[in-house]
């Protein structure tokens, strides 16, 4: 959009924003959300104050005051809405009990989003603080930071329906290139078994043209005299997909976790001290959009290509 948002809070989450985050702009007053912040809240965090002087106004961020870890914003909240803790007038998660202070929500409301769900701020996960991991992991920390602290506490396991959906893109998204590069390798070599099946199912009459479900009646009827091993190919690679999507299902918040995790203490123990330990932790961490979609087309793509030259052999 051209439109930078350096230096900018999330309204709802109160997470550092930067360029290349999934970001959602108010139609309306214009002002900048995270795209699962904006959809779980559903609608602008500044809506009640549109056309009013208390609206949002673009945060001019200044040199000076990024080196102290602050930006001049103005804000109404003195003290917490839940627990009654003092605030400081631009702390907009309560230091105390974590708990997101909404504009114009009045004392004791049911908070819409906790952006540290239902964990405190200064909890001890595996070494670092709660608060450090929602800066870490930016879009969504509500739903990781509590699976983490379970997981730290070897309270229970964790699934991840994303990771078992799409792990070629889930893992990239989350800026995981390493696990992301080897499920993408295992899917792709489950898909590649389907290979000689696919080409038994090209000969077949108009069947570029016929439908699945009438594919699916000409392979029944013609099992008799299609190649065995083609067949149990096919049913080998239907297993292995679905034991490899569940495998990231059940570990992808394990290898996210021990990601965040040494990403935290990586930031903390570097020399580099150019950016504040907020903004450097946000900008370490985070999703990119653009590393998914990466993801996501050149498994498409690599599928293609093996595919077409398998069927020209």
């Amino acid at each position: 959009m051209g439109i930078s948002v350096e230096g900018q809070k999330c309204p709802v989450c109160d997470a550092y924003l930067f360029d290349n985050d999934d970001l959602v702009f108010c139609p309306e007053c214009g002002a900048p959300h995270h795209r699962d912040c904006y959809a779980a809240l559903g609608h602008c965090a500044f809506e009640d104050k549109h056309g009013t002087d208390e609206g949002y106004k673009p945060v001019k961020v200044e040199q000076d005051s990024l080196s102290q870890e602050e930006v001049k914003i103005e804000d109404a909240v003195k003290t917490c809405r839940f627990c009654g803790e003092q605030l400081e007038p631009n702390e907009k998660v309560c230091h105390k009990c974590g708990k997101l202070q909404m504009a114009g929500q009045p004392f004791g409301a049911t908070v819409i989003i906790d952006p540290m769900g239902g964990v405190k701020p200064d909890d001890d996960i595996d070494g670092v603080t709660a608060k450090e991991v929602r800066l870490f992991v930016g879009a969504n920390a509500q739903r990781y930071i509590p699976r983490f602290k379970a997981m730290a506490e070897k309270k229970k396991g964790s699934w991840n329906w994303a990771a078992f959906l799409v792990p070629h893109v889930w893992f990239f998204y989350r800026k995981m290139p390493l696990p992301g590069i080897l499920f993408s390798s295992l899917l792709l070599v489950a898909s590649m078994l389907l290979l000689p099946l696919a080409a038994i199912i090209n000969t077949f009459p108009e069947q570029a043209t016929a439908s699945t479900a009438v594919l699916a009646k000409y392979l029944v009827d013609n099992l008799s005299s299609i190649n065995s091993l083609s067949l149990f190919l096919a049913f080998l690679s239907t297993v292995l997909e679905i034991g490899i999507r569940i495998a990231a299902g059940f570990m992808g918040d394990k290898i996210y976790k021990k990601t965040v995790i040494s990403g935290i203490k990586k930031v903390k123990k570097s020399d580099d001290n150019s950016l504040p330990l907020e903004l450097a932790l946000a900008k370490k961490g985070g999703v990119n959009v653009f590393l998914g979609l990466i993801g996501l087309l050149a498994f498409d793509l690599i599928l293609e290509w093996v595919s077409a030259f398998y069927i020209m052999l």
